[in-house]
């Protein structure tokens, strides 16, 4: 498991079922998604914050979100009733 902190009081947290890439696959990835979307929350500077917590030794269930039904979110919106 490795956290993310964004220091906005926000920590992202990224786990895998295998390993993760090492941290010169990671940098050259981050810089280069980076450049591509322009992320407001830069990534080579998340990627710099980053606290690997692999080495707890904790194991715990890979959750999923496999139903999130974002496209419902907007239309949601959409039909509430304006004040």
């Amino acid at each position: 498991m490795h956290l993310y902190p964004t220091r906005l009081g926000e920590i992202i947290t990224v786990a895998t079922a295998g390993p993760a890439p090492d941290d010169a696959t990671l940098t050259a990835r981050a810089a280069a998604i980076q450049e591509k979307f322009g992320f407001r929350l830069r990534l080579p500077e998340l990627l710099a914050q980053r606290n690997d917590k692999a080495s707890t030794g904790q194991t715990a269930e890979l959750l999923t979100d496999d139903f999130a039904p974002v496209n419902l979110y907007d239309t949601m919106g959409d039909k509430r009733k304006k004040k």
